[in-house]
Order: C-alpha cells, then sequence, then structure tokens
C-alpha cells in the first residue's frame, strides 16, 4: 500500500466553501489519505458545525477544534497531529484536482526527495501561476530552484507535497502575513533537490474583499521583515553567492509595491499605518539606489518608480494620486 498522507485544512469561517473543498481531496485517485480539519475558532456558527457533520460521514476525516491563532497556527497544529509519512495543505475554500497528491507522491518517491511542488489557476481570472521557464516534469537543485523563487514562483504552502520530517526544522510563523513565502524558503534551503511539474494542479478562488483600496496596516511590514531576512540570510552563504541579483530583485520589488501600495491608501483616505509603510519602504530603496539603477530582473516601471521614491519621496506622494485622478 502507498504511504498515508495527511491532508490539512484550515478552517475559519468558510463554511460556505467547505464541503467543494472538502469532495476535491476526497475525489482523489490517491486513496490512502487523512484529512485533518483544523477549526481555528471559527464565529460564523457554520464553519463548526459542518466540520463536525462531516467528519462523521467519512472515516478517514478528523476534526480539531482550537481557539483562533490564524491560518499558521492551524497549520502547525495540523502538522503535530498529522499520522501521514507527507503532508499537503489546502486551504478551506479552495479546490484540487484529482490528480494532484498521487502525481506529487510519484514525484517525490521517484525522484527521492523531501518535497515536490506544482503550479496554480488563480480562479478569478484563469491565470495560471507557474514556475518560469519551467516546462514540464523536472528535479532542481535547491540553487536552480531558489533562481525561481526569488523572481516570484511558488510562495504558496498549498502547491507541494512535504515529507513530515521537514516540519522538524521548520515551522510557519504566529502572528505573521505572508507566512507561506518565509517558510518556503526555510524549507527549500535545506532541500538538495526539489521535484517541479508545471501541471496546475491547485485552484486558488480569489475572493472580494482584497484590494488595493482595503485599509493598510502596519502587518504588511512583515513582508518586508522576511525580504530583509532572507536576503541578510543568502548574503551569508556564499554557496548561494549567484543568485545575488535575485535575491536583490526581490528585496527591491517588496519596497517597490509597498510604497505604491501606501500612497494609494494615503490617497483614499488618512491612514498613519499606511504613512509607516511608506517611509520606511522609501528609505530602504533610498539606501539600496544602487542596486535600483543595475538590476537586471527589475522591470523598467518598478525601476523608475523606485528611483523617483528613492530621490523624491515627498514629490511621489503628491504626483501619483494626482496621476491616478487624471487617469480616472
Amino acid at each position: 500500500m502507498n504511504d498515508l498522507i495527511s491532508v490539512v485544512v484550515p478552517v475559519y469561517n468558510t463554511g460556505e466553501y467547505l464541503r467543494d473543498c472538502v469532495n476535491s481531496i476526497l475525489e482523489q485517485d490517491y486513496q490512502n489519505i487523512e484529512i485533518l480539519l483544523v477549526d481555528d475558532g471559527s464565529t460564523d456558527n457554520l464553519s463548526s458545525a459542518l466540520c463536525d457533520e462531516i467528519s462523521k460521514e467519512y472515516n478517514n476525516i478528523r476534526v480539531i477544534h482550537q481557539q483562533n491563532c490564524g491560518s499558521a497556527g492551524a497549520r502547525n497544529r495540523g502538522v503535530q497531529e498529522a499520522k501521514g509519512k507527507y503532508i499537503s495543505f489546502v486551504d478551506s475554500d479552495d479546490v484540487i484536482e484529482s490528480n494532484m497528491l498521487s502525481t506529487l507522491y510519484s514525484m517525490v518517491e521517484e525522484k527521492e526527495v523531501k518535497v515536490a511542488l506544482c503550479g496554480m489557476v488563480i480562479e478569478n481570472n484563469k491565470k495560471v501561476s507557474r514556475p518560469d521557464e519551467i516546462v514540464g516534469d523536472k528535479v532542481l537543485t535547491n540553487t536552480e530552484f531558489l533562481h525561481y523563487f526569488f523572481l516570484g514562483s511558488n510562495h504558496s504552502a498549498c502547491t507541494s507535497l512535504y515529507h513530515k520530517s521537514v516540519f522538524e526544522e521548520c515551522k510557519f510563523p504566529l502572528n505573521e502575513t505572508n507566512e507561506d513565502y518565509i517558510f518556503n524558503f526555510e524549507v527549500f534551503i535545506r532541500q538538495d533537490k526539489i521535484a517541479v511539474t508545471d501541471k496546475p494542479f491547485y485552484h486558488y478562488v480569489k475572493r472580494e474583499g482584497s484590494n488595493t483600496t482595503s485599509t493598510m496596516r502596519l502587518r504588511v511590514l512583515h513582508w518586508l521583515n522576511h525580504v530583509k531576512y532572507v536576503k541578510e540570510t543568502m548574503d551569508n552563504k556564499k554557496e548561494f553567492a549567484s543568485l545575488s541579483e535575485e535575491v536583490n530583485y526581490q528585496y527591491l520589488y517588496c519596497n517597490v509595491i509597498l510604497c505604491n501600495s501606501a500612497v494609494l491608501n494615503m490617497a483614499n483616505s488618512r491612514n498613519d499605518d499606511a504613512v509607516m509603510v511608506y517611509n520606511t519602504a522609501a528609505k530602504e530603496l533610498k539606501k539600496h539606489r544602487d542596486k535600483l539603477k543595475t538590476n537586471r530582473y527589475l522591470s523598467k516601471r518598478n525601476r523608475l518608480i523606485g528611483m523617483f521614491v528613492s530621490y523624491f519621496p515627498n514629490l511621489y506622494r503628491i504626483f501619483m494620486p494626482l496621476l491616478l485622478k487624471l487617469k480616472g
């Protein structure tokens, strides 16, 4: 018999989508699975009850009820309770294709790796997210794979199948945003090889409510803190010296995006957190102005924005909203 795979599903106020999610896991052509529904303190009067209801219908579904800890806490708890040799994560409002687990399992077993991952479909616009330039199924060294990772590919933990042993050293950070990115970074730098397929088995359903006009909070600086940590870590690892351009790219890109998002927030309403985010990111761009000029991966648009902000941060705060109004 094939090895047991544990599928961890954090659940928080997503009752209306939960059955579709669970059904997509139950319909896998890989049969030796257990599903752990981690009810993370749901308050919608549906999710908790539905978790219990579903678990009574199937012998391979377990429910864990806990006080709200966020997605990271729910995933960590699921890993603790998991009995499988391998672990996968599915968000409770997403779905997966029926051959996702069987394909990833075959890859980890045949290629003798601890992590295998696939592409993703973003359902709101049918966009397919794949590692750039990777076609078909491949086994990459960690250096080869991190090239794509730092350029923006495969940050989600939901597209991977992990050997349980990787969680002995790596856990999702609590009370932080962007936790998938930093978790996967810690996992990937510890692997000699990583198996990748460009097939988009995971369907991420982007819901209404996450847009650029929502109020910015200082929590978005977790992203900047993470890329700073990654940059410092990579700068101290001589074996990854060939990736310096990619590492600098993700650092510059993060600061440019934060600046633009903060300006958009300030244009809609007075937001002290957005001002703090803008000032913080603008200072980072000024500090690394030389890299803005030379980084080969940065687009012309982002290079121009970054240079403008690094030289004239106050002027950009005024100019950008006016430009948006003229376009409107």
